[in-house]
């Protein structure tokens, strides 16, 4: 399985992205072409359901069939493992020095949730120089530093931007390689292709599909941080930037800002953490 270089800008016949990735030589996105190895096979061979008139053979499968499982937590009740949590507020502050405290207790296998001991984490980031800023943090924090990796595309003297969701199948395999319990992205608008539009709901599930997918097979957790729009609404979710499919996709958000009780206001060092939304865990 290889990917194209070079390839025309053109829609993906699967979903209508527009990408210049061909991941297959029919122009297909990652996210069609992932689908691709999903779909039931006939004689070892998968049957491709993303063929113009093909239609992938279907099967009911009743619930008697299915097996329950409980759900297994990085940090209990609030990041799950195998699924998608985002974290939001507004900038400066302190989302930075929250998940470098739960980075640290990945590595030292001190955080309460299912982990099994120590685990390597990943940090995807452009919003902090990796040299002043985020060791120093990490130290700060009691971190294992060699379980800790930034993400760094390309040469070390000529670093390429991360794309999502071209470059997901790269950041699974090192997550995969690494046997890391925790993948941060911060913030993940930002690392979301250019030509998928950030503000319309089908372009967005399909670009972070591909991290459903790490997540789901590498049996990680991954944490997405988000800015505070500009808006008004007293709904949490709807704070978020770019589009609502965003909060959509994610199992579970949470909100960090200001203690209100805090005596020095918002000058002041307290901290409220509140978990905004969850489809797993009770609020």
């Amino acid at each position: 399985m290889t990917k194209s270089s070079g390839s025309p800008i053109t829609a993906c016949p699967g979903c209508g992205v527009i990408s210049s990735e061909d991941y297959d030589g029919n122009g297909r996105c990652w996210t069609c072409h992932s689908a691709t190895f999903s779909q039931p096979t006939t004689n070892g061979n998968a049957v491709d359901g993303n063929e113009p008139g093909d239609s992938a053979p279907s099967v009911l499968i009743p619930f008697s069939e299915i097996v329950a499982k409980q759900v297994k937590w990085a940090w209990q009740d609030r990041i799950a493992l195998s699924k998608l949590t985002a974290l939001a507020g507004r900038p400066k502050v302190g989302k930075g020095l929250l998940y470098s405290d739960l980075i640290a207790r990945v590595t030292r296998g001190s955080l309460s949730g299912d982990l099994d001991g120590p685990r390597h984490a990943i940090v995807v980031t452009t919003e902090d120089d990796p040299g002043d800023t985020l060791k120093p943090r990490l130290m700060a924090a009691g971190a294992d530093l060699a379980r800790v990796s930034m993400l760094h595309m390309g040469p070390r003297d000529e670093p390429v931007p991360f794309r999502i969701p071209q470059d997901s199948e790269t950041l699974g395999r090192h997550v995969r390689e690494a046997n890391a319990g925790l993948v941060v992205i911060d913030p993940l608008v930002e690392f979301i292709d250019g030509r998928v539009d950030s503000h319309k709901s089908h372009p967005v599930r399909q670009a972070v599909a591909s991290l459903n997918v790490i997540a789901r097979e590498a049996g990680c957790a991954v944490l997405v941080i988000f800015h505070l729009n500009k808006g008004n609404s007293t709904d949490p979710l709807l704070r978020h930037e770019a589009s609502a499919a965003f909060t959509q996709v994610v199992r579970g958000a949470m909100l960090l800002g200001h203690d209100p009780d805090d005596p020095d206001g918002e000058t002041g060092n307290r901290r409220v953490l509140a978990v905004t939304s969850s489809n797993l865990a009770a609020i």
